[in-house]
């Protein structure tokens, strides 16, 4: 007998058996560390200030049906995101006729 061939295979059922819906959940903590320089008091030499930074947040994942998902995301730091500042030019349109 050929174990190999789909056209031999019988069909399996699962009795009981449900499909789960998980929920995923992932926390996250996000470190950072900056370093300013500053002139101390007698103006003579630089001195280091350092900041460390953290940030923490949690994401959740849900499958609500096939073909729709929850995403939630706790404590989104939008501050990372840089845009460049508008210059607007004040002079007036100057025409030169020949």
């Amino acid at each position: 007998m050929a174990t190999n061939k789909p056209s031999l295979a019988s069909t399996v059922i699962f009795n009981g058996a449900r499909p789960k819906k998980p929920v995923y959940v992932s926390p996250y903590i996000l470190g950072g560390f900056s370093r300013e320089w500053e002139l101390d008091s007698t103006g003579t030499e630089y001195v280091s200030d350092d900041n460390p930074q953290y940030n923490a947040g949690l994401d959740i994942k849900y499958s609500i049906n096939s073909n729709l998902t929850l995403d939630l995301t706790a404590n989104t730091d939008f501050a990372q995101v840089e845009a460049d500042d508008q210059q607007v030019e004040s002079d007036p349109l100057r025409y030169v006729f020949p």
